[in-house]
């Protein structure tokens, strides 16, 4: 029963597709999700978290370099109370100074305020808060000559909100310019959750699947095996267009792709931009 509420919930499809995707599966949730998409049922997974109900993600920019954090409670009600917020502030602001090289060495770093480890600060804050609390994820972002830009969504209190969202951006522009531009980029990528920065970024796992799951699409149509190559491509395109950053219509000018709207602006303000790499936390 656990693997069909996770189903249903990452694929959004119905009660027994599900049950018949994970039976033919052997309740393998990740062949299931597979076999959902080859019959046009659930669409694609992107790299989304799943994990954590309620909560809040947040990001501090500090000039060139941006930290990440994401904590989960049980209930929207704690998400919006005074003591979780401050505790999570504190522990964003503890990393920001500290910058750990990674998740597992954020745990072990000691509060400012009581001289704990995070991972005993977080577990001694249950009965404070009055709902079990668990630190999901840590990042940073750093970038040599330019900006990294941060972007709240749904803002709760101050560097936290439901969507956090780091850009890194190269460039020899006015700072304030860069952090405009990373800005509208950080929004954009808090709604359309892109799943690499670029074409290069691809694995060749992902278009292998992809590809796969197109042709399987296609299997039944009747059609010659030359125009079913030519529709798979034009399929794993689209798929493309839909998971890359850059090749992403703008949010906020769907005429122009983000690549298009890095450009312009750069051209607009004297100088090159470049993307060099976005972190997306949500709850």
């Amino acid at each position: 029963m656990e693997n069909l509420k996770k189903l249903r919930d990452i694929s959004g499809a119905g009660l027994s597709a599900c049950k018949d995707a994970l039976a033919q599966t052997n309740n393998d949730i990740d062949a299931a999700m597979k076999l959902l998409r080859e019959k046009g049922i659930a669409q694609a997974s992107k790299k989304a978290d799943r994990d954590a109900k309620e909560g809040l993600a947040g990001v501090i920019s500090l000039g060139n370099e941006a930290v990440l954090v994401k904590i989960a409670c049980e209930t929207d009600f704690v998400a919006r109370n005074e003591k979780f917020q401050s505790l999570v502030s504190t522990i964003l602001n503890t990393l920001a100074k500290e910058k750990p090289v990674d998740f597992e060495s954020a745990k072990n770093v000691k509060m400012i305020s009581s001289g704990l480890t995070i991972a005993d600060e977080i577990s001694a804050s249950v009965g404070n808060v009055g709902e079990n609390v668990l630190f999901l994820a840590y990042s940073k972002l750093s970038v040599s000559n330019g900006v990294v830009a941060s972007y709240i969504h749904t803002k709760a209190c101050e560097n936290f909100g439901k969507i956090a969202v780091a850009v890194a951006l190269e460039s020899s522009i006015a700072k304030d310019k860069l952090e405009e531009c990373g800005r509208q980029i950080g929004m954009h990528i808090a709604a359309f959750n892109p799943a690499f920065l670029s074409t290069d970024d691809v694995s060749e796992e992902f278009i292998k699947s992809e590809r796969e799951i197109f042709t399987n699409q296609m299997k039944d149509s009747g059609k010659p095996a030359d125009i079913i190559a030519k529709i798979v491509d034009g399929k794993l395109q689209k798929s493309l267009q839909e998971n890359v950053l850059l090749e992403q219509a703008f949010a906020i000018d769907s005429s122009i792709k983000v690549k298009e709207f890095v450009e312009k602006f750069g051209k607009e303000n004297g100088g090159e931009i470049k993307v060099k790499a976005f972190i997306r936390f949500s709850i």
